[in-house]
């Protein structure tokens, strides 16, 4: 497959769909795989003007193995099972990284790790709509 570049062809191993498609198959084999994704992209976010991210892999993934070994996979507000799989577009079960506190970056103590719909729906609704939510 040949791609031009800095104004000359070369050629590539891969096609570009077939680049994505190795690339998910990559991160959605383990639960560690596809956090290391996520957090290359909150890292890339940051560079787009968006919240800081002063963790390195190492303290997410030990703020992970801490919170892992509480709950196992299950999400800490809804109680799903989080899942991790790239390619489907949003999958709502999928494991997401959240500020405790909205108004602080992403610093040691302030993250967890929920499913995107919890996520999502806590960015929408006031704490106690949610957990009224969550409780029925």
């Amino acid at each position: 497959h040949w791609k031009k570049r800095y104004g000359y062809k070369r050629l590539q191993r891969q096609c570009g769909s077939c680049r994505v498609k190795h690339d998910n198959d990559k991160y959605s084999a383990t639960a560690e795989a596809y956090l290391r994704r996520r957090i290359q992209t909150l890292k890339q976010d940051r560079n787009k003007g968006r919240r800081k991210v002063s963790l390195n892999y190492d303290k997410f993934f030990n703020e992970w193995t801490k919170q892992k070994v509480k709950t196992g996979l299950s999400c800490p507000l809804s109680g799903e099972t989080m899942t991790y799989t790239l390619g489907n577009g949003s999958v709502l079960t999928n494991i997401s990284v959240d500020r405790i506190n909205s108004d602080k970056d992403y610093v040691r103590g302030n993250i967890q790790f929920v499913c995107l719909m919890a996520n999502i729906m806590k960015n929408k609704y006031d704490k106690k709509n949610l957990y009224l939510y969550f409780l029925f």
